[in-house]
């Protein structure tokens, strides 16, 4: 894989390229990124100026795509920045595997999995490739920083654990589930331990507060 990370300084490129590295072999594997090329832009004030925190997009014909732009936005928290990029880069999976294709002759007309999706006619939240990517990144976020073995990597995620358990208080009605439960998610979830063991620690917390 060719990468090129450009803007900000340093000390935030190299985490980004060791990032992109572990997440593209997790997503991807060796053979298929060997034919990847990715360009990372850091730039500031991304979300303020484009509303969102990042995005991808393919630089070549988008059939089986080989070349890759991302754009991530350097005014936010290294943790969004670092999720942000395992979001993007599943889709970056999704387009080098042809999983998804974006036909350039039907505007709004997108193709996953097989399946042909038209993008006015379904809420962006049920785009399936969004599913996805929102389900894999936190996962992705925890195992790189479990790989690096980041001391200053431990609260966020904690963090990230923690959004995860919040999901379980989402909406109305009586609670369902135990603290043992959402442990055995979280470690299932972010294949980890960790994540299990400070699941149930957190959501015991605030079982007890309730």
């Amino acid at each position: 894989m060719i990468l090129h990370v450009k803007g900000s300084n340093k000390k935030l490129r190299k985490a980004v390229e060791q990032a992109a590295w572990y997440y593209a072999e997790k997503l991807m594997g060796k053979r298929l990124m060997a034919g990847i090329e990715i360009t990372i832009n850091l730039k500031k004030n991304l979300l303020a100026k484009e509303g969102n925190e990042g995005s991808a997009m393919w630089e070549d014909d988008g059939y089986r795509s080989r070349e890759f732009t991302i754009e991530l936005d350097t005014t936010v928290k290294i943790r969004n920045l670092l999720i942000t990029l395992a979001h993007e880069m599943v889709h970056v999976k999704q387009w080098a595997k042809d999983e998804m294709y974006e036909y350039t002759n039907t505007m709004g007309l997108v193709r996953f999995k097989g399946e042909k999706i038209h993008l006015e006619e379904t809420d962006y939240w049920d785009y399936p490739w969004e599913i996805e990517a929102y389900g894999k990144q936190l996962g992705l976020f925890v195992r790189f920083c479990e790989h690096m073995g980041f001391e200053k990597c431990d609260n966020m995620k904690e963090e990230a654990i923690e959004e995860f358990c919040d999901g379980y208080f989402y909406g109305e009605g009586e609670i369902d589930f135990t603290a043992e439960e959402v442990a055995e998610d979280a470690q299932s979830f972010f294949h980890s331990k960790m994540a299990g063991d400070h699941a149930k620690e957190y959501v015991t917390k605030i079982l007890g507060a309730l």
